[in-house]
C-alpha cells in the first residue's frame, strides 16, 4: 500500500483508516519501542532495556498502524507475522524515514506530553541521520515490540513489557501470564543505569583496574534501578537505591498476591 500525500491531519486519518480496515490488522495488547542494551562481549546477549513509551490496550492505535506499516507488516510476505503472539522487530533506517513521512502532520506539535510516539519517531530519525552509528555498530539497538496475545513471554523485551505494564498499574496483579519470566532476565552488574556483563567484567578485570577504568558497581542483580523505569507520582517517595522489583512505598493486598505468583519478594509495585 503506497503512501501518496501526507500533508494534513485529514490525510493521516484517511491513511490510518485504510490500514486498520485491512483484514490482517489486529489490535495489540501492548506495543512500544524497546531500547535494549547488549553485552559488552559483543555476542548479542541482551542485558536490559527500557520502554520510553509503553502503549497498552487500545492506546494510540493510529500510531501503532503507522509503526507496523513502516516495519513492513502489511507486505504480503509478512502476513503470517500478524498471527504470532508476540513480535520483536528490528528498527531500521528505512523504518525511521518512513515514520518521519507518515507523522509529518504532527511533527512540529510533538513535544512534552503531546504525541509521544511521534517523539519516538523523531529520535529514531535523528539517530539515523547522524551516521547510523548505532545501527552500524549494533550499539543500544531499538526494537519494535508487540504483544498480541497474553501467553508465556519468550523474550526479555516482552518480559520487560509485561513487568512495565504492571509497574505502571496498567493491569491488576495476576492478570498477565508471567510464567517463566524470571528465566529471561540475566544477572548483571549495575553501574548507574548501565548493565555490565559479569563475564566481560571478569575477563577485563586486570585491564580495567590497571588503567583506572574499572566501573563503580552499585550492585549485582537481575533487577535494574527502579527509577530507570518509573517516574514516581508527586508526593511519592522512592529511595535512590530502590530496585525495579523492590518495594517502593507501600504494597497493597493485590500486590502481595502478584508477588506470590512470581515467588519473588518485592516484585513490581
Amino acid at each position: 500500500m503506497p503512501v501518496t500525500d501526507m500533508n494534513t491531519k485529514e490525510d493521516f486519518k484517511a491513511f490510518v483508516g485504510e490500514l486498520q480496515a485491512k483484514p490482517c490488522f489486529r489490535k495489540p495488547l501492548g506495543w512500544g519501542i524497546f531500547r535494549q542494551q547488549s553485552s559488552q562481549l559483543g555476542n548479542g546477549k541482551v542485558l536490559t532495556g527500557t520502554y520510553p513509551v509503553l502503549n497498552w490496550q487500545g492506546q494510540n492505535l493510529a500510531s501503532f498502524a503507522c509503526y507496523v506499516y513502516a516495519a513492513g507488516l502489511f507486505d504480503d510476505s509478512n502476513a503470517a507475522l500478524w498471527r504470532q503472539s508476540e513480535l520483536v522487530l528490528d528498527v531500521t533506517p528505512k523504518m525511521a524515514n518512513t515514520l518521519e513521512y507518515l507523522f509529518k502532520p504532527y511533527w512540529d506539535a510533538a513535544a512534552g506530553k503531546e504525541h509521544p510516539n511521534v517523539q519516538i519517531a523523531w529520535h529514531l530519525r535523528d539517530i539515523e541521520r547522524h551516521g547510523n552509528r548505532l545501527y552500524a555498530r549494533n550499539l543500544q539497538p531499538f526494537k519494535l515490540v508487540i504483544i498480541f496475545d497474553d501467553v508465556k513471554p519468550t523474550s526479555l523485551a516482552t518480559a520487560y513489557m509485561k513487568l512495565t505494564a504492571h509497574s505502571r498499574h496498567f493491569v491488576k496483579p495476576r492478570e498477565l501470564n508471567v510464567d517463566g519470566i524470571l528465566g529471561l532476565l540475566p544477572n548483571v552488574a549495575w553501574s548507574g543505569n548501565k548493565a555490565i556483563d559479569l563475564e566481560w567484567l571478569r575477563d577485563s578485570e586486570v585491564s580495567l583496574k590497571m588503567t583506572g577504568e574499572y566501573p563503580v558497581i552499585d550492585y549485582v542483580d537481575w533487577r535494574p534501578p527502579l527509577l530507570m523505569h518509573i517516574i514516581p507520582e508527586d508526593g511519592e517517595k522512592v529511595s535512590a537505591g530502590s530496585l525495579w522489583g523492590g518495594e517502593r512505598t507501600t504494597l497493597t493486598e493485590q500486590d502481595f498476591e502478584f508477588l506470590a505468583k512470581l515467588s519473588m519478594p518485592g516484585w513490581l509495585v
